[in-house]
């Protein structure tokens, strides 16, 4: 087995220490203070000359002149790097996000739907496609509501939402966090942990009843989605969900 030994991390070797240029020495006397300018040859100061005044007051502004502008370089340099670090691109799926709210779209999903209702050993629908879903989080609040919508299609405020057919979720359409609460970054950058509380928990029972028009033969929403998990058919949003209100309505109401 071969083992690398070269490093991993970069390394510079063009760095060089600071060596010192001259010193300026400064002497009191009853005349006032004299000044000698030292050079210095591997770093020992060689014996001065005398300079006046004028010519050290002229060399300290030089030097001053020197750090300002580079701390001023330095300044901008790093102001150019912060202007670029606090934009970033919001996903696609991001239809709207402010300091109040963010909303955002997904697609039909498949993937388990669990349950955990009172009494039972969880069970997973492991043949089921989540419906179309919006988001909209108030960040404010820290309240996650959960609309169905009837396609993948990114949506317009003239779309029309539909009560979302999970469980978990209200009439009034929020999520019941339970034991998955929300994270504590509520924005766009990790919308991903902020759905997941809903796709990845265990549902532990349906809170209403107005978002599935059962048919005859299905006695209630929990058996509508273990007949879906049978056959493995979609959800028909337009002809299965009792609709609600477009997307422009829902965000005055949020």
């Amino acid at each position: 087995m071969q083992v690398q030994k070269e490093p991993r991390l970069s390394i510079n070797n063009q760095h060089k220490d600071p060596k010192p240029e001259f010193g300026l020495v400064f002497f009191d006397s009853p005349r006032g203070y004299a000044v000698t300018r030292h050079e210095f040859h591997e770093e020992q100061m060689q014996g001065g000359v005398i300079i006046d005044t004028d010519a050290v007051v002229k060399l300290l502004e030089k030097i001053k002149d020197t750090n300002d502008a580079a701390k001023a370089a330095e300044a901008k340099a790093q102001a150019k790097g912060s202007e670029v670090a606090k934009y970033s691109l919001i996903p696609q799926n991001v239809l709207l996000e402010s300091d109040r709210l963010l909303v955002w779209h997904t697609p039909a999903t498949k993937c388990p739907m669990w349950y955990r209702m009172s009494g039972t050993h969880p069970k997973a629908l492991r043949n089921v496609t989540w419906t179309p879903l919006l988001f909209v989080l108030n960040k404010h609040s820290e309240t996650l509501y959960v609309f169905a919508l009837e396609s993948d299609e990114r949506p317009t405020l003239d779309t029309m939402t539909y009560y979302a057919p999970l469980a978990n979720v209200f009439d009034s359409h929020y999520l019941c966090q339970g034991s998955a609460p929300l994270p504590k970054q509520l924005s766009s950058s990790n919308i991903k942990e902020i759905q997941d509380t809903l796709y990845m928990s265990a549902f532990d029972g349906f809170k209403h009843n107005l978002a599935i028009k059962l048919p005859d033969d299905i006695p209630d929403q929990r058996a509508f989605w273990e007949s879906k998990n049978l056959t493995g058919e979609l959800v028909d949003v337009a002809n299965e969900l009792y609709p609600y209100e477009k997307l422009s309505k829902v965000l005055e109401e949020l």
